[in-house]
């Protein structure tokens, strides 16, 4: 076990599974009593503070200073000591660099599609439930990947069931997020599907979500088409489009040319002028429905 360890991660988490990971492994050695969390202030004391009847204490801090006084201190953790870092610190500074000389940067990255549905059906287990792949596959669909708190949460309400765990209930239990809403609506517009375009509107109205923020998705899936269009893979990760958002945009690629699309886009920012400017979320977003329909 390394004196300092760094966990970091996009994904909070991610970080909060690991601390959890490593806490109920050192708490089952060296009890819970010698497992503090402490503020940077209180570094210097903890760390010349002996643990209690046994060999090892463990300090969490989640404020470090990122400063040349915080280096200097953790290139001489003593051996009774071990202290987990989490937040985030700039890699340019010394603190960085003094863990990554002297202890571990431990860095987790998000969850691909795969690893994530894999969670799901993981945590399903850890709740008393049972969750098929495909039910789990349907969660992340829904959900997306981009937030696994939410996705814990979507899981309790469906422990909480006490219930078979079915894509169907899934569907009837697990809350739609915006983004999953706005590939629903740009694939009826996509299809020219008036009705089921207008019936998730309607959805979309009747939970009172924030309709101006599914237009701006529903313009940013069209931006992203028109990048697909025009620009390669490698390109579109690095300008922070998710591989995730392609592979579910990529099935409409064939149905526009780049005119249709910026077409398309301009229609959206002149739909969310109107909606600044006073008019109707619902109506407005409607508009947009009608305008696609009549090309």
């Amino acid at each position: 076990m390394d004196k300092v360890c760094y966990v970091v991660s996009e994904e909070p988490f991610l970080v909060k599974e690991k601390i959890a990971e490593i806490k109920k492994k050192f708490v089952g050695r060296y009890t819970e009593m010698n497992f503090k969390a402490i503020k940077s202030s209180q570094l210097e004391e903890e760390m010349e503070t002996y643990p209690f009847f046994a060999e090892k204490k463990m300090l969490l801090l989640d404020d470090l200073k990122d400063n040349e006084e915080t280096a200097k201190l953790l290139e001489n953790v003593p051996d009774h000591c071990h202290i987990l870092i989490v937040g985030k610190l700039d890699k340019r500074k010394k603190t960085y660099k003094t863990i990554k000389k002297y202890g571990k940067v431990l860095e987790l990255k998000p969850y691909d599609e795969r690893q994530m549905t894999d969670w799901v059906m993981k945590i399903g287990r850890e709740m008393g439930v049972e969750v098929p792949k495909d039910a789990a596959e349907r969660v992340v669909e829904i959900c997306g990947i981009s937030d696994m708190h939410f996705i814990y949460n979507e899981m309790v309400k469906v422990a909480s069931m006490k219930a078979k765990v079915t894509v169907e209930l899934i569907d009837r239990v697990v809350q739609k997020t915006p983004e999953y809403n706005s590939f629903v609506l740009t694939d009826a517009l996509t299809k020219k599907d008036k009705r089921q375009a207008y019936k998730v509107i309607q959805v979309l109205a009747e939970q009172n979500e924030y309709l101006p923020l599914v237009l701006s998705m529903v313009n940013r899936n069209f931006a992203v088409l028109r990048m697909m269009k025009t620009m390669k893979e490698q390109d579109i990760k690095e300008a922070g489009v998710h591989p995730y958002t392609m592979k579910l945009l990529k099935p409409h690629l064939s149905k526009y040319t780049i005119g249709q699309l910026d077409e398309l886009m301009f229609l959206c920012q002149k739909i969310d002028y109107e909606m600044k400017n006073g008019m109707n979320h619902r109506t407005a977003l409607e508009k947009l429905v009608g305008a696609i329909e009549c090309k």
